[in-house]
């Protein structure tokens, strides 16, 4: 079957497309991974008039791969350059002890839910597409995060899948999703990928399109159910419908998508340990699914936390009692922006009230009815809060610091949507532009001066 080439403007408003024939920045990801892995012209490789572009048997390098670069191919690059040392089939348990050795609350999940019969049947099922692979080691090498998120997500997606009852089946293709959820990630620009937020609209439209160009990568070798395929497509999206690429609710979203989407996630939140803990720990993770349980399946929710527990982390005393001191000082020099920046969420929300609102401003109306709610029910609005911070055990102050990072998450995913909803959807003629823009702005600014980045992970998709 030839490659197709697919439009998604309609999926994530934008010009954008993505065609596996063209040598995108990928072809340059190769050239930096050529240098210690060798990547190799297998043929004679013509552009689409038949054009010879680069010959067989020449390496590539950031010479020869501007030959290439942004030519529409006869083939693609993955079918006609191969890696020397490409990750195989064989190797991925080898990856995940890997990653089992680097982190010692992985190491206990897996153990005490005795899954290591359970991984090593996953790994061998089937053989992957040998492009699945190749991009697979690309991915490691030039986002090594990424990567080991990916397989964090297989890893625990497994588990928490084996922990709901699921079929066989269905098991192995939530391990597949997750492990080849953001090979988009290697054919958009470099500078988003390794973005920390402060996207202009056009720079979202491409993190969005990541997921999918990984639907499709996966989609055209024609391996997998198509389940597999919404799943990728759909892993950034939310019950609340305040996710990406269609803002989809939770009517029309799968189960396998939803479930890949919350390992990923939790990889992230557990980042956030890494301020005061040099041993992160996804004990972390727990506030997050007890104040989120209505943002993806509340089954999945709830059997990842059984799957937590089983494991008997650790979530007292993570921090030596001097990083107390400096958690207790960060919790309190966030206060005055949060409370900002809540009382500006609440007059966009009286605003939003008043107005008929397009996908970026229903998306923004959600995300800040969930702020508002982590706000109340965390107690930050009252006075006293932070009053009596000095008496709070470890286990609330942690509570405490926690809670305030998954609200100022909250608000940083407003932050992505607004440039869209101003540039797209506000009009300037409309009477409340001024005021909306202007709220906005000062929401952004407000979520800039705090150090919620010392809690979050390499990038935020």
């Amino acid at each position: 079957m030839s490659p197709q080439y697919y439009p998604w403007s309609n999926i994530i408003n934008t010009e954008q497309s993505f065609d596996p024939s063209v040598a995108d920045i990928y072809i340059d990801h190769l050239a930096a991974v050529s240098k210690n892995n060798e990547a190799i012209a297998q043929e004679d490789i013509y552009n689409q008039f038949g054009i010879l572009l680069l010959a067989k048997g020449m390496s590539i390098s950031k010479k020869t791969a501007s030959l290439l670069s942004n030519h529409k191919l006869s083939k693609p690059i993955d079918e006609v350059v191969h890696l020397s040392r490409p990750l195989k089939n064989q190797d991925l348990q080898s990856e995940f002890n890997q990653l089992f050795a680097k982190h010692e609350d992985f190491k206990k999940i897996h153990k005490s839910n005795d899954a290591e019969a359970l991984l090593r049947h996953l790994c061998v099922l089937k053989s992957f597409h040998p492009t699945l692979l190749q991009k697979l080691t690309v991915l490691k090498e030039r986002y090594p995060q990424a990567y080991e998120r990916t397989l964090f997500g297989a890893w625990f997606s497994g588990i928490v899948a084996r922990e709901l009852g699921w079929s066989k089946d269905d098991i192995y293709n939530v391990f597949v999703s997750s492990l080849f959820q953001d090979l988009g990630l290697l054919h958009i620009p470099e500078d988003v990928v390794m973005m920390e937020g402060g996207f202009t609209p056009e720079q979202w439209r491409s993190m969005q399109s990541h997921v999918v160009i990984s639907s499709i990568i996966v989609g055209n070798l024609e391996c997998f159910p198509e389940s597999i395929i919404t799943a990728i497509l759909e892993h950034h999206e939310r019950f609340d419908g305040a996710g990406y690429p269609s803002s989809k609710n939770a009517d029309s979203l799968g189960d396998l998508g939803q479930l890949t989407g919350m390992s990923d996630l939790l990889f992230r939140i557990r980042a956030r340990s890494a301020a005061f803990n040099k041993e992160q720990s996804l004990s972390s993770v727990l506030a997050y699914l007890k104040v989120n349980s209505k943002s993806s399946r509340q089954a999945s929710h709830e059997a990842a936390f059984i799957v937590l527990k089983r494991s008997k982390l650790s979530s007292l005393q993570q921090y030596e009692d001097a990083a107390y001191l400096q958690m207790a000082d960060l919790v309190i020099s966030r206060s005055q922006a949060i409370k900002d920046i809540f009382e500006s969420i609440q007059k966009v929300l009286f605003i939003f009230s008043d107005i008929t609102l397009g996908k970026q401003g229903h998306s923004i109306q959600i995300l800040a009815s969930k702020a508002v709610y982590v706000y109340k029910a965390a107690g930050f609005y009252h006075d006293e809060f932070y009053k009596i911070l000095e008496t709070f055990s470890h286990e609330e102050l942690e509570d405490a610091d926690r809670t305030q990072i998954e609200f100022l998450w909250v608000i940083k995913r407003i932050q992505q949507c607004a440039p869209q909803f101003i540039e797209l959807e506000l009009s300037e003629s409309e009477v409340h532009y001024k005021a909306l823009a202007e709220l906005l702005t000062g929401i952004s600014s407000n979520l800039n001066t705090l150090q919620i980045e010392i809690f979050s992970s390499e990038k935020t998709e």
